[in-house]
């Protein structure tokens, strides 16, 4: 019975790591296809520095799997170490309150940053669409296109959800 245990425990974790890497692959290739680190590094003149900005996102997407994988555990010792500082003192538990919140505009700031690239990334993206659509010499119906790429989004999305696959 151990055994068995065992093995599905290692299958999940082969599992898990292999669809985050997928996952964080996808992201970084979108990053990659539209040059965002260099041009992010151009636009603030440090171009020597873009293995620098490379790796700081790799570290980054790290931070945040394992932040999203240890959410409620991070909320746990969270509130014990609030209840700690509760039974220290007034001023101590005020301190932890403002690490605490500190801590939360730093995610919020970094979360921003992320979700703002992304959306300068997919922005890219659609610039590409009527270069795609002059060499395919597609005349008309780029909307429609455009409209099947959502179509096929949300019909992923709710495949996604609607089948318990999601979290």
């Amino acid at each position: 019975m151990c055994h068995n245990v065992f093995v599905q425990q290692l299958v999940l974790i082969v599992t898990g790591f292999s669809a985050g890497i997928v996952v964080a692959g996808g992201v970084f290739t979108v990053f990659t296809a539209v040059g965002l680190v260099p041009r992010f590094a151009d636009r603030i003149n440090a171009g020597a520095h873009i293995l620098l900005f490379e790796n700081m996102i790799i570290c980054g997407v790290l931070l945040g799997i394992l932040l999203s994988l240890y959410a409620g555990d991070v909320g746990e010792v969270l509130g014990q170490l609030r209840s700690i500082a509760a039974d220290m003192g007034y001023v101590a538990y005020q301190i932890v309150n403002a690490l605490g919140k500190l801590v939360l505009s730093g995610y919020g700031l970094f979360t921003g940053c992320y979700v703002g690239c992304l959306a300068l990334s997919i922005a890219e993206i659609l610039d590409a669409i009527p270069i795609m659509a002059q060499r395919a010499k597609l005349k008309r119906g780029i909307g429609i296109v455009i409209l099947c790429f959502a179509i096929g989004k949300l019909a992923g999305a709710l495949f996604y959800h609607g089948f318990g696959f999601a979290g």
